[in-house]
């Protein structure tokens, strides 16, 4: 089914108007014409009556003379009527052809309108069907995206739950630190040793006993506590290299046995 504007509506009812008045006027002008030609022939009819009435009178030698008379101004009178419906004939005539022509010109438009209106109706289709590709493919996005939400939300959970779980380690492992520096490595005897780490993030270096304490700057996580015994090394060589995040080279040597020195 072809769809059309209000306006392209209009605008063809106007034409198919216009195109039914046209017929009825050239109907009228031919109904016109053939009455003229039956009244032609009518005063042609009579004018040859009247002729003959004439000859039949100029034959006849007891015709009076206004007889004859009376009759002439009757075929004049009917020549006349005849000439000036020869003329309305013609003027019928013209306004037949007058309107012959428009009504081409209208079915002619009628015509260009008709395929104008057509060509308008193939346009809309495809736009139509453009317009259901689009909302399929808005369908299928929509779904992809309502399928990505609910991933992202699974892996928002996940996440969450493993930001809690660091944080709760986090925690736990502050509370262990804290409780290895302030309440097991803290003694009432602590030889602060003289060691050069201004290049390291060493907090301190404690001997507590046979055990050297290696305390590092406080994080965001805490203390970095390092243990070593150094009973069991002798001199010179307690040379040792600790790698975990920035504190490096902490020492290299010991002056004797005890651990009691460091430079």
């Amino acid at each position: 089914m072809k769809h059309v504007t209000v306006n392209q509506a209009n605008k063809l009812s106007n034409l198919t108007h216009s195109y039914d008045v046209q017929s009825t006027n050239l109907t009228q002008v031919s109904n016109k014409i053939a009455q003229l030609e039956a009244n032609i022939s009518n005063l042609t009819s009579k004018l040859k009556i009247l002729e003959s009435k004439s000859n039949s009178f100029s034959l006849q030698e007891n015709l009076s003379k206004s007889n004859i008379i009376a009759y002439q101004s009757e075929v004049n009178s009917l020549n006349i009527k005849l000439d000036n419906l020869n003329k309305s004939y013609n003027t019928a005539e013209s306004l037949y052809h007058l309107v012959d022509r428009s009504l081409s010109y209208s079915l002619s438009k009628l015509s260009t309108d008709n395929l104008s209106i057509s060509n308008l109706s193939l346009e809309l289709a495809l736009k139509n069907q453009n317009i259901s590709n689009l909302s399929f493919t808005i369908s299928k996005l929509n779904k992809s995206l309502v399928s990505d939400n609910i991933s992202l939300a699974d892996l928002s959970s996940e996440l969450a739950l493993k930001n809690q779980t660091i944080s709760n380690l986090s925690s736990k492992l502050n509370a262990e630190y804290k409780y290895m520096y302030e309440e097991n490595f803290i003694p009432s005897k602590i030889t602060t040793m003289n060691l050069d780490y201004s290049h390291s993030t060493i907090r301190s270096i404690s001997q507590n006993g046979s055990n050297l304490v290696i305390i590092g700057n406080k994080t965001d996580s805490g203390y970095f506590v390092f243990i070593y015994n150094i009973k069991n090394y002798t001199a010179n060589n307690l040379t040792k290299t600790f790698k975990n995040n920035s504190i490096t080279n902490v020492f290299s040597s010991v002056s004797n046995s005890k651990g009691s020195h460091f430079w």
